[in-house]
Protein backbone atom coordinates (compact mmCIF):
# COMPACT_ATOMS: atom_id res chain seq x y z
CA UNK A 1 0.00 0.00 0.00
CA UNK A 2 1.52 3.29 -1.08
CA UNK A 3 0.16 5.69 1.55
CA UNK A 4 0.90 5.44 5.27
CA UNK A 5 -0.06 7.50 8.31
CA UNK A 6 1.22 7.31 11.88
CA UNK A 7 -0.87 9.45 14.25
CA UNK A 8 0.81 11.06 17.23
CA UNK A 9 -0.34 9.50 20.49
CA UNK A 10 -0.68 13.02 21.86
CA UNK A 11 -3.48 13.60 19.37
CA UNK A 12 -5.61 11.29 21.45
CA UNK A 13 -6.00 14.20 23.87
CA UNK A 14 -7.23 16.48 21.11
CA UNK A 15 -10.15 14.49 19.74
CA UNK A 16 -12.65 16.33 21.87
CA UNK A 17 -14.44 13.25 23.18
CA UNK A 18 -12.15 11.88 25.84
CA UNK A 19 -13.41 13.14 29.17
CA UNK A 20 -16.53 14.65 30.66
CA UNK A 21 -16.52 15.99 34.20
CA UNK A 22 -18.78 17.35 36.94
CA UNK A 23 -22.41 17.90 35.98
CA UNK A 24 -21.81 16.41 32.55
CA UNK A 25 -20.77 13.17 34.27
CA UNK A 26 -24.16 13.00 35.98
CA UNK A 27 -26.00 13.79 32.76
CA UNK A 28 -24.07 11.17 30.81
CA UNK A 29 -24.64 8.54 33.51
CA UNK A 30 -28.36 9.25 33.44
CA UNK A 31 -28.48 9.18 29.65
CA UNK A 32 -26.63 5.88 29.45
CA UNK A 33 -28.94 4.37 32.06
CA UNK A 34 -32.05 5.53 30.19
CA UNK A 35 -30.93 3.70 27.04
CA UNK A 36 -31.67 0.48 28.90
CA UNK A 37 -35.42 1.17 28.89
CA UNK A 38 -36.00 0.78 25.12
CA UNK A 39 -33.51 -2.10 25.10
CA UNK A 40 -35.70 -3.96 27.59
CA UNK A 41 -38.70 -3.43 25.32
CA UNK A 42 -36.77 -4.73 22.31
CA UNK A 43 -35.71 -7.81 24.28
CA UNK A 44 -39.29 -8.63 25.29
CA UNK A 45 -40.58 -8.14 21.73
CA UNK A 46 -37.87 -10.37 20.28
CA UNK A 47 -38.58 -13.08 22.85
CA UNK A 48 -42.26 -13.07 21.86
CA UNK A 49 -41.34 -13.40 18.17
CA UNK A 50 -38.80 -16.15 18.92
CA UNK A 51 -41.42 -18.18 20.78
CA UNK A 52 -43.97 -17.86 17.98
CA UNK A 53 -41.74 -18.20 14.92
CA UNK A 54 -41.16 -21.53 13.17
CA UNK A 55 -39.08 -20.14 10.30
CA UNK A 56 -35.39 -21.07 10.60
CA UNK A 57 -33.93 -17.90 9.00
CA UNK A 58 -36.30 -15.67 10.91
CA UNK A 59 -35.17 -17.28 14.15
CA UNK A 60 -31.54 -16.70 13.15
CA UNK A 61 -32.13 -13.00 12.49
CA UNK A 62 -34.02 -12.66 15.76
CA UNK A 63 -31.07 -14.25 17.54
CA UNK A 64 -28.80 -11.66 15.92
CA UNK A 65 -31.02 -8.88 17.26
CA UNK A 66 -30.98 -10.43 20.72
CA UNK A 67 -27.18 -10.76 20.72
CA UNK A 68 -26.79 -7.14 19.62
CA UNK A 69 -29.19 -6.10 22.37
CA UNK A 70 -27.09 -7.96 24.93
CA UNK A 71 -23.92 -6.39 23.54
CA UNK A 72 -25.37 -2.90 23.99
CA UNK A 73 -26.30 -3.80 27.57
CA UNK A 74 -22.73 -4.99 28.18
CA UNK A 75 -21.36 -1.70 26.83
CA UNK A 76 -23.72 0.24 29.08
CA UNK A 77 -22.69 -1.80 32.12
CA UNK A 78 -19.01 -1.16 31.35
CA UNK A 79 -19.62 2.55 30.77
CA UNK A 80 -21.47 2.98 34.07
CA UNK A 81 -18.86 0.99 35.97
CA UNK A 82 -16.05 3.09 34.48
CA UNK A 83 -17.29 6.13 36.40
CA UNK A 84 -16.51 4.39 39.69
CA UNK A 85 -13.71 1.93 38.99
CA UNK A 86 -9.98 2.49 39.28
CA UNK A 87 -8.40 2.08 35.87
CA UNK A 88 -6.72 -1.33 35.77
CA UNK A 89 -4.66 -3.09 33.13
CA UNK A 90 -4.59 -6.89 33.11
CA UNK A 91 -2.71 -9.47 31.11
CA UNK A 92 -4.65 -11.25 28.34
CA UNK A 93 -3.58 -13.56 25.51
CA UNK A 94 -3.63 -11.47 22.33
CA UNK A 95 -5.35 -14.21 20.34
CA UNK A 96 -8.10 -14.41 22.95
CA UNK A 97 -8.85 -10.71 22.58
CA UNK A 98 -8.95 -11.03 18.80
CA UNK A 99 -11.16 -14.12 18.85
CA UNK A 100 -13.62 -12.60 21.31
CA UNK A 101 -13.89 -9.52 19.12
CA UNK A 102 -14.40 -11.56 15.96
CA UNK A 103 -17.02 -13.74 17.64
CA UNK A 104 -18.88 -10.66 18.86
CA UNK A 105 -19.05 -9.44 15.26
CA UNK A 106 -19.84 -12.81 13.65
CA UNK A 107 -23.40 -11.78 12.75
CA UNK A 108 -22.15 -8.67 10.98
CA UNK A 109 -19.71 -10.79 8.96
CA UNK A 110 -22.55 -13.14 8.00
CA UNK A 111 -24.90 -10.35 6.95
CA UNK A 112 -22.18 -8.58 4.97
CA UNK A 113 -20.84 -11.78 3.37
CA UNK A 114 -17.33 -11.08 4.65
CA UNK A 115 -14.58 -13.69 4.49
CA UNK A 116 -12.26 -13.79 7.50
CA UNK A 117 -8.68 -14.98 7.00
CA UNK A 118 -6.50 -15.51 10.07
CA UNK A 119 -2.71 -15.59 9.99
CA UNK A 120 -1.76 -16.13 13.63
CA UNK A 121 1.77 -16.48 14.93
CA UNK A 122 2.51 -19.82 16.52
CA UNK A 123 4.18 -18.10 19.44
CA UNK A 124 1.98 -17.53 22.47
CA UNK A 125 1.76 -13.87 23.37
CA UNK A 126 0.05 -11.83 26.05
CA UNK A 127 -0.58 -8.10 26.36
CA UNK A 128 -1.22 -5.88 29.37
CA UNK A 129 -4.37 -3.90 28.55
CA UNK A 130 -7.89 -2.93 29.55
CA UNK A 131 -9.80 -5.76 27.89
CA UNK A 132 -13.07 -3.97 27.08
CA UNK A 133 -11.29 -0.90 25.72
CA UNK A 134 -9.14 -2.95 23.36
CA UNK A 135 -12.13 -4.98 22.17
CA UNK A 136 -14.05 -1.76 21.53
CA UNK A 137 -11.11 -0.31 19.58
CA UNK A 138 -10.78 -3.48 17.49
CA UNK A 139 -14.53 -3.53 16.84
CA UNK A 140 -14.44 0.07 15.59
CA UNK A 141 -11.60 -0.75 13.20
CA UNK A 142 -13.41 -3.86 11.97
CA UNK A 143 -16.70 -2.03 11.44
CA UNK A 144 -14.94 0.66 9.40
CA UNK A 145 -13.30 -2.05 7.32
CA UNK A 146 -16.60 -3.86 6.69
CA UNK A 147 -18.28 -0.64 5.59
CA UNK A 148 -15.59 -0.13 2.95
CA UNK A 149 -15.82 -3.62 1.46
CA UNK A 150 -17.41 -4.45 -1.88
CA UNK A 151 -20.86 -6.09 -1.93
CA UNK A 152 -19.25 -9.40 -2.87
CA UNK A 153 -15.71 -10.67 -2.40
CA UNK A 154 -15.05 -8.67 0.76
CA UNK A 155 -12.27 -10.02 2.95
CA UNK A 156 -10.67 -9.19 6.29
CA UNK A 157 -7.19 -10.53 6.97
CA UNK A 158 -6.17 -10.72 10.63
CA UNK A 159 -2.45 -11.22 11.27
CA UNK A 160 -0.55 -11.48 14.54
CA UNK A 161 3.22 -11.18 14.82
CA UNK A 162 5.40 -11.81 17.87
CA UNK A 163 8.98 -10.66 17.50
CA UNK A 164 11.72 -9.03 19.58
CA UNK A 165 9.53 -8.54 22.65
CA UNK A 166 6.75 -6.87 20.68
CA UNK A 167 3.32 -8.11 19.67
CA UNK A 168 1.78 -6.72 16.49
CA UNK A 169 -1.78 -7.08 15.28
CA UNK A 170 -2.63 -6.25 11.66
CA UNK A 171 -6.20 -5.80 10.43
CA UNK A 172 -6.33 -5.56 6.65
CA UNK A 173 -9.22 -5.27 4.21
CA UNK A 174 -9.64 -5.26 0.44
CA UNK A 175 -12.09 -2.39 0.48
CA UNK A 176 -12.30 1.01 -1.17
CA UNK A 177 -9.24 2.42 0.57
CA UNK A 178 -8.76 5.98 1.87
CA UNK A 179 -7.91 8.99 -0.27
CA UNK A 180 -4.37 10.23 0.38
CA UNK A 181 -5.58 13.70 1.40
CA UNK A 182 -8.05 12.19 3.90
CA UNK A 183 -5.68 9.77 5.60
CA UNK A 184 -4.21 12.34 7.97
CA UNK A 185 -7.69 13.35 9.13
CA UNK A 186 -9.25 9.97 9.94
CA UNK A 187 -8.51 10.30 13.66
CA UNK A 188 -9.80 13.87 13.87
CA UNK A 189 -13.09 14.26 15.75
CA UNK A 190 -16.15 14.71 13.54
CA UNK A 191 -14.23 14.15 10.32
CA UNK A 192 -16.14 11.74 8.09
CA UNK A 193 -16.68 10.99 4.41
CA UNK A 194 -19.79 8.89 5.08
CA UNK A 195 -23.18 10.49 4.28
CA UNK A 196 -24.60 9.41 7.65
CA UNK A 197 -21.31 9.26 9.55
CA UNK A 198 -20.62 11.07 12.82
CA UNK A 199 -16.84 10.98 12.73
CA UNK A 200 -16.23 9.71 16.26
CA UNK A 201 -15.44 6.02 15.79
CA UNK A 202 -11.76 6.34 14.92
CA UNK A 203 -11.03 9.28 17.25
CA UNK A 204 -12.42 7.23 20.13
CA UNK A 205 -10.41 4.26 18.89
CA UNK A 206 -7.19 6.29 18.94
CA UNK A 207 -8.02 7.46 22.46
CA UNK A 208 -8.59 3.90 23.69
CA UNK A 209 -5.40 2.64 22.06
CA UNK A 210 -3.40 5.55 23.47
CA UNK A 211 -4.72 4.92 27.00
CA UNK A 212 -3.42 1.35 26.67
CA UNK A 213 -0.14 2.58 25.13
CA UNK A 214 -0.77 0.77 21.87
CA UNK A 215 0.76 2.42 18.81
CA UNK A 216 -1.26 2.49 15.58
CA UNK A 217 -0.15 2.99 12.00
CA UNK A 218 -2.47 3.10 9.00
CA UNK A 219 -1.60 2.21 5.42
CA UNK A 220 -4.09 2.61 2.60
CA UNK A 221 -4.36 2.67 -1.15
CA UNK A 222 -7.43 3.71 -3.07
CA UNK A 223 -9.34 0.75 -4.59
CA UNK A 224 -6.87 -1.69 -3.01
CA UNK A 225 -7.61 -1.61 0.71
CA UNK A 226 -6.54 -0.42 4.15
CA UNK A 227 -4.26 -1.87 6.80
CA UNK A 228 -4.30 -0.98 10.52
CA UNK A 229 -1.09 -2.00 12.31
CA UNK A 230 -1.32 -2.09 16.12
CA UNK A 231 1.91 -2.45 18.09
CA UNK A 232 1.94 -3.56 21.72
CA UNK A 233 5.36 -2.46 22.90
CA UNK A 234 7.84 -4.30 25.15
CA UNK A 235 6.47 -3.11 28.50
CA UNK A 236 3.00 -4.36 27.62
CA UNK A 237 3.82 -7.52 25.68
CA UNK A 238 4.96 -10.93 26.78
CA UNK A 239 6.08 -13.64 24.36
CA UNK A 240 6.71 -17.18 25.46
Amino acid sequence: MNTSYLPSVSKATDVGVLSIHGKNDQFLTSLIHEVRNPLATIKLAVEVLQNSSTDHMQKRYLEMIMKSNERINDIITHALASFHEIYVLKEYPLHQLVEETLNANADRFFLSHVKITKNYTRLASAVLVNKEEIKTALTNIIINAIESLPVSGGELIITTIADDGKCTLVIEDNGAGIEKENLKNIFRAYFTTKPKGVGLGLPVTLSLLASNEVNVRVQSERNVGTRFILSFENRHAKIY
